[in-house]
């Protein structure tokens, strides 16, 4: 089963160091929602800042192929829709759906942006997508394996 997933969080040395400086600065946003999930506190078990692909997914968990970004105003310019929506289509593409929580929800409302998450966890399960992932049904990524030149 290791060979079956192994390609799944395949992910370039400059995108995987990327995601570690990440981890060390965190928005404050993204700090008071890790301290939320973390530890299985919802249940289900949350990574941070996991590389993916040419992507950084701010929390995934790959129990329910959830991925949840925490936006903040960047992501409502013309540049940050277009972008998010590219990287949501690869992510999509690969079974995994994308979550997007406002920087302001998590401010305001943290129980109600878990409650969010905890709802799309339990809808999505250990469904379909992780079946397919498993049985091969979905395409491994075109990215280069770790370590190779782009």
């Amino acid at each position: 089963m290791l060979s079956e997933r192994k390609h799944f969080l395949v992910a370039s040395n400059s995108t995987i160091k990327k995601a570690r400086a990440l981890r060390k600065r965190m928005t404050p946003e993204e700090r008071e929602l890790w301290g939320r999930l973390r530890k299985r506190s919802l249940g289900v078990h949350f990574r941070k800042q996991t590389p993916f692909g040419p992507y950084i997914l701010d929390f995934f968990c790959f129990s329910t192929m959830l991925a949840v970004e925490v936006d903040g105003s960047q992501h409502s310019t013309k540049k940050g829709i277009a972008y998010d929506a590219r990287r949501t289509e690869y992510l999509e593409e690969r079974g995994i759906s994308v979550l997007r929580i406002p920087n302001a929800d998590v401010r305001r409302n943290i129980d109600g942006v878990l409650s969010r998450i905890m709802q799309e966890c339990e809808k999505r399960g250990l469904d379909k997508h992780r079946q397919q992932i498993f049985n091969n049904q979905i395409p491994p990524s075109k990215d280069p394996p770790r370590g190779s030149s782009r």
